[in-house]
């Protein structure tokens, strides 16, 4: 998990500075700044990650649109990073974080899932803050850090997932997940799996890999795949390994490297060729399951933020005014 606060690092001066100019920016009711404050040096690192100021301002006892205010100028004199996030439809990945609006592109494919997306600003792209590294320095600033769970539930996915059919977020990892894994620079381990029907998958986001087993037919006897991390790709030597372009649930879906296997017991044997640690996540989802479009708790839209009057009045080259 995330650590706990680490008060050296917090810059304090830093701090007292930049809430002194949000104090002057505006008149903020009373206890406003003092909450902000004690959210800043008590919080935990995952919280002061990607904040969704709706869901702050619903805590905190603030209308949403006193609560969009509050960061946007906090934003403005420092205390946060204003981020623009690029949500995929099909699966609560962040496709991209990115500082301006203009650098985003809402035609893209995500590398957790593949999936061919087209997205709009009041659909898709959420704006988020997160403390500046001048005020705070946080593990989510860090990645390479974090355990390899926190790295793919947390800095990975959007922490607005809404997961389906009523499950919670453990609920729903705990029917699809079959591990994780760090593999260490020229590392090599194996790993056993009782395959069944559907997609089993092995994903390596820090490598922007995946790669997909349909398994069907009947059960089969011990099969065995190699994989080989090497130059930014996976190498599966004794497999037939191509590309499947397919359309399920909801969306449009490009797999990139695909492979058919039967239903049993498998051993995945990992070579890690690189000079970099490898990150992977183990998944197996059942030939039932098919894609749909994600649900968000409530979060600030890209458009909802142009809309936004002091948004316009402190950020005109944003809106190009």
């Amino acid at each position: 998990m995330s650590k706990g606060l680490n008060s050296a690092s917090i810059n304090a001066s830093v701090l007292t500075r930049r809430l002194n100019e949000l104090e002057s920016a505006r008149n903020w009711p009373a206890p406003v700044l003092q909450d902000l404050e004690r959210f800043i040096r008590t919080g935990d690192d995952y919280d002061l990650f990607r904040i969704n100021p709706i869901k702050y301002a619903t805590v905190n006892g603030l209308s949403e649109a006193d609560g969009i205010d509050l960061f946007v100028h906090a934003a403005k004199v420092g205390l946060f990073e204003m981020q623009w996030l690029l949500i995929c439809a099909y699966c609560p990945q962040v496709a991209g974080s990115f500082r301006e609006l203009d650098q985003v592109h809402p035609r893209f494919q995500c590398e957790f899932c593949n999936a061919l997306n087209d997205v709009a600003l009041d659909d898709y792209i959420q704006v988020a803050f997160t403390v500046s590294d001048a005020v705070r320095d946080i593990s989510f600033r860090h990645p390479e850090t974090l355990s390899v769970q926190d790295y793919y539930l947390r800095y990975n996915f959007s922490g607005d997932f809404r997961p389906p059919h009523g499950m919670t977020n453990e609920q729903l990892v705990a029917a699809l997940s079959r591990g994780f894994a760090d593999i260490e620079a020229e590392q090599r381990r194996s790993f056993e799996f009782d395959v069944t029907a559907g997609r089993f998958e092995v994903l390596d986001l820090s490598h922007k890999l995946l790669l997909i087993f349909f398994a069907n037919g009947e059960l089969a006897g011990p099969q065995g795949t190699q994989i080989q991390l090497e130059s930014g790709r996976f190498v599966i030597p004794d497999r037939p390994v191509g590309p499947r372009e397919m359309v399920l649930g909801d969306g449009r879906f490009a797999f990139r490297r695909t492979t058919d296997i039967s239903p049993g017991k498998h051993t995945v044997m990992i070579e890690n060729r690189t000079s970099e640690r490898g990150r992977f996540w183990f998944l197996q989802y059942p030939p039932q399951f098919e894609p749909h479009l994600v649900e968000y708790e409530p979060f600030l839209s890209g458009k909802r933020l142009l809309l936004t009057p002091c948004f316009g009045e402190l950020y005109k080259d944003a809106v190009g005014g």
